[in-house]
């Protein structure tokens, strides 16, 4: 089912508590230890919504990603250098963190505003949820049979129907940003993809 066609537009994103962290304050606390909190974000964001429960504590979400913006803010690269640290048990998390950290490196890089970049924090940690259903597929260390190729090219349609069910806080504005990230992860600037 493809949605109504609609432009999400991240020039006035939902107003988010602004948290101001001094600088100092930033560098005391180690790049391994933001992306580590950030991997244990996703996985119980995650591991919740496996389990249909769709209430998730929105507020940690801002929280690490307010703590991945700050690490960029301060020009602390080591939390970039952490993007290619993932494990095979760990990898749906690692790669949910790592988007994350590089969409809003390269958003800061253009300038972005403090709450712009975190709306698109929020989406990229949340962007790849539908792969809850198809990650035992994923994950088989075997070649994909055509079908099994098919059904993992569903995990966005999945995510877009995970994220739509959000019970939580989470702004309207920001809540169709993140399915509507999740849902044309995929989708290239022809239209093309899956």
């Amino acid at each position: 089912v493809i949605p109504e066609e609609k432009e999400v537009l991240l020039e006035e994103p939902p107003r988010l508590e602004e948290k101001k962290v001094i600088p100092s304050e930033v560098k005391k606390i180690p790049a391994e230890q933001v992306y580590g909190k950030a991997i244990s974000c996703v996985k119980k964001v995650l591991t919740s919504l496996e389990k249909d429960i769709f209430d998730i504590d929105s507020k940690e979400i801002e929280d690490v990603v307010s703590k991945i913006i700050d690490k960029i803010a301060s020009g602390d690269e080591q939390i970039i250098m952490l993007v290619n640290k993932s494990t095979p048990d760990n990898y749906l998390y690692a790669h949910s963190v790592n988007v994350c950290i590089l969409a809003l490196k390269l958003a800061a890089s253009l300038g972005w505003s403090e709450n712009k970049l975190r709306s698109l924090g929020i989406a990229a940690l949340l962007h790849d949820s539908g792969m809850i259903y198809v990650l035992p597929l994923a994950s088989k260390p075997s070649k994909l049979s055509p079908d099994e190729y098919e059904e993992i090219k569903k995990h966005p349609l999945y995510g877009k129907e995970i994220l739509e069910k959000l019970d939580n806080e989470i702004e309207k504005g920001l809540k169709e940003l993140i399915v509507t990230v999740a849902y044309e992860e995929h989708e290239r600037v022809s239209g093309q993809g899956y």
